[in-house]
């Protein structure tokens, strides 16, 4: 029974290592959706801050009330489309006083947001520090081995006893 509890806990971890894996080295995680950090409150309490949200980036028509990404020069935002009109797009943090001041041109847009995961981008943040690396290297580690310490089942009369 142990061992079956374990296994499960290590599968569930085998796929969080491969998934925040995926979404910190920004690769897309079903051929065109990335992942996003949210930096600011500017999207609360729909987006809040340090939560991870996923784009797809074959959406790129947005209509009023949808939620895209785009890029303004070097910096990514997520915020609320107000207006669409033309591939032009007025945008908005759900949490800000008033619409951002530059218009969104279609070519600026980087996709809609699907999903997100709240809290995700703190977890995905402090993975991406020596720090963290280290410290979830060392309790992974500490935890499979301690997986490989665990009984086996032991045979007896051609079933199996749980050890």
């Amino acid at each position: 029974m142990i061992r079956t509890i374990y296994h499960i806990i290590e599968n569930v971890l085998i796929f969080l290592i491969l998934f925040f894996t995926l979404a910190l080295g920004g690769a897309k995680l079903i051929g065109h959706i990335s992942p996003f950090m949210v930096l600011s409150g500017s999207m609360e309490p729909q987006l809040a801050t340090g939560s991870l949200c996923f784009v797809n980036e074959r959406d790129r028509e947005a209509k009023a009330g949808d939620i895209i990404a785009f890029s303004k020069g070097s910096t990514k935002i997520v915020h609320r489309v107000l207006k669409a009109e033309h591939g032009v797009y007025t945008t908005k943090g759900d949490n800000n006083p008033h619409a951002d001041r530059a218009p969104v041109s279609q070519k600026e847009v980087l996709g809609k947001v699907v999903f997100s995961i709240p809290k995700a981008g703190y977890a995905a943040a402090f993975l991406q520090t020596k720090k963290g690396m280290l410290l979830t290297s060392a309790a992974l580690a500490a935890f499979f081995v301690m997986g490989r310490l665990l009984p086996e089942r032991k045979k007896r009369g051609g079933g199996y006893e749980a050890g």
